[in-house]
Order: C-alpha cells, then sequence, then structure tokens
C-alpha cells in the first residue's frame, strides 16, 4: 500500500504542473475524453482479472490448509485408537505435527529464518536414526487415504506458493494503468481545473492500491497482516490433537524444536547423498 500513496504523489505532482500550466498560461494541454473511456474499459477489465485470480487463490489456500487441519485430524484420531503403546503415540502426533509445521515453514520464509535462532543444535546421530524408524512406522501404517489427502493439500499449497502471476500479464495491467492515470490529468483539467490535483491523487491510490492489494493476497503464506496466519492454523491442530490424546504438559515450540532438527538432518544426509552419487557417475563413464 505504501507504493501506491508514492505512486499517487508522484501522478499528483505532474497533474498540478499540468493544472498550472493550463490554468495561468496559454498552453491547452486538455484533449477530449474519447480516449479515457477506451483506455478506462480496458484498465477495468485486467483490474477485475487481476483481483478476481487473486481473491480465488487466497480462498484455495485457505481451503487447503482446511482440509489439511481435518487429514491430520483424522489421522490422529487414527492412532489415538489403533496404537496402545503412550510413546510410540506421542512420537507419531509429534511428528505428524512437525510435518505440518514444516509445511508451514516451507511457505513461509521469513518464519524458518526466525525458527534458525530458536532451534538449537544437537549433534545426536541417535535422534536421526529414531526419526527414520517413526518414518518406517507411519509408512506401515494402512491409512493411505489420509496420506493422499495430506499429500494433495501439500501438492496444492506448493503450486500457490509457486506459480506467481505471469510477467507479460503483470507488465500489460501496469503499463496500461500508467498511461490512464497519466492521461486522465489532460482530459479532466479543462472541467475540473484545480480539482483535477485531489482527483488524481485520489484515482492513482485507488487503481494502484487494489492492483498491490492483489500481489498481497495472490500468495497468503507470507508474514503480512493480510495473509493467513498459519501460526493460528498450527496451534489449533496442535490443541486439537493433544486434546485427542490427552496430552496437557506439552507445548508446540518445545515439542517441535528436536524433530525438526532430525528432520533437517534427514534432508542433508539426502542431500551429500545425492551430491556423491553425481559425483561418482562421471567417473564410472570414463571406467
Amino acid at each position: 500500500i505504501k507504493i501506491s500513496f508514492l505512486y499517487a504523489i508522484i501522478n499528483s505532482i505532474l497533474a498540478a504542473i499540468i493544472t498550472a500550466l493550463y490554468m495561468t498560461t496559454n498552453i491547452n494541454l486538455s484533449f477530449k475524453q474519447d480516449f479515457i473511456t477506451l483506455i478506462s474499459f480496458i484498465v477495468s477489465l485486467l483490474i477485475s482479472a487481476r483481483t478476481s485470480n487473486a481473491y480465488n487463490r487466497y480462498l484455495e489456500g485457505q481451503n487447503l490448509w482446511a482440509n489439511l487441519k481435518l487429514t491430520a485430524l483424522n489421522m490422529a484420531r487414527f492412532i489415538r485408537i489403533s496404537i496402545d503403546d503412550a510413546k510410540q503415540r506421542e512420537s507419531f502426533i509429534t511428528l505428524l505435527i512437525c510435518f505440518i509445521i514444516t509445511i508451514k515453514d516451507y511457505l513461509q520464509y521469513d518464519s524458518i529464518e526466525r525458527r534458525k535462532n530458536k532451534v538449537g543444535k544437537n549433534n545426536d546421530i541417535i535422534q536421526t536414526n529414531g526419526m527414520r524408524n517413526i518414518i518406517d512406522h507411519v509408512n506401515k501404517i494402512d491409512e493411505t487415504e489420509n496420506n493422499e489427502e495430506g499429500l494433495q493439500c501439500l501438492s496444492g499449497l506448493e503450486r500457490i506458493d509457486s506459480s506467481p502471476m505471469p510477467f507479460a500479464y503483470s507488465t500489460l495491467l501496469s503499463v496500461t494503468t500508467w498511461i490512464f492515470s497519466l492521461s486522465l490529468s489532460f482530459q479532466i483539467v479543462s472541467d475540473l481545473q484545480w480539482l483535477t490535483v485531489p482527483i488524481i491523487f485520489l484515482s492513482t491510490l485507488f487503481l494502484f492500491g487494489v492492483i498491490e492489494i492483489a500481489k498481497e493476497i495472490e500468495n497468503p503464506f507470507g508474514i503480512d497482516a493480510s495473509d493467513l496466519t498459519l501460526e493460528e492454523f498450527c496451534e489449533e491442530i496442535w490443541d486439537d490433537a493433544k486434546f485427542m490424546m490427552d496430552i496437557e504438559d506439552m507445548d508446540i515450540n518445545n515439542v517441535c524444536i528436536e524433530e525438526l532438527e532430525c528432520i533437517k538432518k534427514v534432508k542433508e544426509l539426502e542431500c551429500i547423498k545425492k551430491v556423491k552419487e553425481r559425483r561418482e557417475i562421471p567417473d564410472d563413464k570414463n571406467v
């Protein structure tokens, strides 16, 4: 929104110069309003399509998180009624919550940076092996429907996060809106005179404000005020799962630190393995 004020101020300064020249000199800078009718129609179509698409992405992201919450609670219910060992249930629920938080951190890059400062250093490889054992046990659970739903939600969230608006469309919208805003002063100065300046300021502010709002909500997984509150989503899932498992003395931040560190170690080991495999391929060919 701040950039909209900047654009409005710049365009208002230009409008003030045009109005001053029109009012104090014999220079006639006005022309007919036929052009404004055509360009306003084009701008309205482009802005309408942009805002509609952005709002649909926002709603889709909200629905995917709601489905992810439902899937997580269904899996928690399945774990609660299928596993008798309390420690194993606690490990599975911790893994499930950490999966949700990992998705949230993947979508929120800034949240990952903040969490890095909170996660303590832990070099115990035994925890990594324990994490692999938990994953193996989870894979043995016959809950394929919930697993598929969770993966579908994850792929949908990733698609929204990694597919921005096409550059050509954004460029066309920006250029067309600027042409409309800059030409508006020349077309209304003869009728409104000094009122042209505040009218130009408000119209530019509204036009670019709508465009900036669309940019904000087309990816609703950030940390701005207009984005989805993913932290609250995770806390709600944790509270519901904790109530379902009858766990009262565990905090979501304390639980997830060690498990997220284990997940990080697993990913690092996988990356190292891939790098080694890539390095070994040319050697095999040369042999």
